[in-house]
């Protein structure tokens, strides 16, 4: 008898760049949805249209994954901090943008 054989097909997005980020979280679930905001001018006969585009990218984790992603990035940035120095942030939540509720935070 011939053994059984799996396939696997891995869909790849192109590579997204997030300039802002909101994380919202319940009992089963962390949800980060990525943004990004890309301003345009569009003429539309002789006038001129301010357009925003703003794509959006969300990932689904279960809260055990969600702390294995956080130890990644705190190990991750750790090491780059290391290579090209400390990371500059604002100091406080507010400078951040977030006024949100205590379950949502914003970046961005």
């Amino acid at each position: 008898m011939g053994q059984d054989s799996k396939r696997f097909k891995a869909k790849h997005n192109s590579p997204f760049n997030a300039d802002s980020a909101t994380i919202m979280h319940g009992k089963g679930s962390f949800v980060v949805d990525f943004k990004q905001t890309t301003p345009r001018l569009d003429k539309i006969d002789d006038s001129k249209q301010h357009t925003v585009i703003t794509e959006h990218n969300a990932v689904v984790l279960r809260p055990r994954m969600a702390k294995i992603l956080l130890r990644l990035l705190e190990e991750n940035i750790s090491n780059y901090e290391e290579k090209f120095g400390e990371i500059d942030i604002p100091e406080r939540k507010e400078d951040m943008g977030s006024s949100t509720p205590e379950n949502h935070g914003y970046i961005g």
